[in-house]
C-alpha cells in the first residue's frame, strides 16, 4: 500500500475526531428560572362599629304639691354607686338637695371614669301631674359596655333637703323597642333640718319668704340619707310651716317609663 495513501487517511481521521470533540466542548445547557406567583396583600380586618344606645326617659311628677327640680340623669356601669341609704350625702348631692341645683352633681359624673354619660332636663320644676322626657345617649365606640345602670335624682322643692331617686337600673336586657316602667320613692339626705319654714324652702309654697337654698351647716338630727318621713303641714300643727295639707305626698312621687329607641 502507497504509504502516501495511509498519511492522507490518518489525516482525515485525526480531522473527524477533532470535529467531534469539538461539538462536545460546546454543548450548552440553558436554564430557565420560573417567575414566583406574586404574594397577595392580606386585607386588614375592619374596625367594628357599634351603634350607639339611645333610650327615651319618660319622667311624671305623680304627687299632689311637690314641684320636682329638673331632673338630673346618668348611665354608668357597675363600678359606680348611687347614694346609699344610712351614708351621709356628698356636697353635691346636698346642692341638689336643698336648692335644686343638679349642675355639681353633673360635674362630678362627667369626670367619674364609670359614667357613661349624663345630662340634666330642659326647662324648669316639674310641676305635679306633667311629664317630660329626656333623651339619653351612649356611643360605645369599639366595644359594647358589659353593664349599663339608669340613675335619676331630682329635689322635691317643697321640702327642706328631700329627694326623689331611681337608683342604679339595669338596662342592658332592654331590647330595641322594648319599654320598661319604675315608680321612684323620696329620701331625705339628712342635710337640713326639716323646719318646713318659709326662709329655708325653695318651692312656691314658700313664696314671701328668703327661700334659701343650699346651707352648707349640717343641722339635720341624723347626717345620713333615708327615707322621707313626709312634711308635717302647718295644718298638722307644725308651728312656723309653710306648707299646708296640700304639699303632703305619700311615696312614690315618680313615674318613669324607659324606652329603648336603638
Amino acid at each position: 500500500m502507497n504509504k502516501h495513501y495511509i498519511l492522507a487517511s490518518l489525516c482525515v481521521l485525526s480531522l473527524t475526531l477533532t470535529a467531534c470533540g469539538s461539538d462536545d466542548d460546546h454543548n450548552d445547557t440553558m436554564v430557565v428560572t420560573p417567575t414566583p406567583e406574586p404574594v397577595p396583600t392580606p386585607t386588614p380586618e375592619p374596625e367594628p362599629v357599634f351603634e350607639p344606645f339611645i333610650y327615651a326617659v319618660k319622667v311624671t311628677n305623680i304627687t299632689r304639691g311637690q314641684p320636682l327640680s329638673p331632673l338630673a340623669a346618668m348611665i354608668f356601669n357597675g363600678e359606680y354607686q348611687m347614694p346609699q341609704i344610712g351614708e351621709p350625702a356628698s356636697v353635691a348631692l346636698e346642692v341638689l338637695a336643698e336648692s335644686g341645683d343638679n349642675s355639681q352633681w353633673l360635674q362630678a359624673a362627667m369626670v367619674d371614669e364609670h359614667v357613661y354619660m349624663s345630662t340634666s332636663a330642659e326647662g324648669g320644676p316639674l310641676l305635679p301631674g306633667a311629664s317630660t322626657t329626656v333623651m339619653l345617649e351612649v356611643d360605645p365606640g369599639a366595644e359594647v359596655p358589659a353593664d349599663m345602670y339608669l340613675g335619676l335624682v331630682s329635689m322635691l322643692a317643697n321640702t327642706n333637703d328631700g329627694i326623689t331617686m331611681l337608683d342604679a337600673t339595669d338596662l342592658a336586657q332592654l331590647q330595641v323597642d322594648e319599654s320598661a316602667s319604675w315608680t321612684t320613692l323620696s329620701y331625705d339626705t339628712g342635710t337640713e333640718l326639716n323646719s318646713e319654714s318659709a326662709d329655708t324652702i325653695i318651692g312656691p309654697a314658700a313664696a314671701g319668704g328668703l327661700q334659701e337654698g343650699f346651707n352648707a351647716v349640717r343641722d339635720d338630727i341624723v347626717d345620713e340619707l333615708r327615707l322621707h318621713s313626709g312634711v308635717i303641714s302647718y295644718d298638722d300643727g307644725l308651728m312656723g310651716s309653710a306648707l299646708s295639707e296640700a304639699q303632703r305626698f305619700d311615696n312614690p312621687v315618680m313615674r318613669v317609663d324607659i324606652t329603648r329607641m336603638q
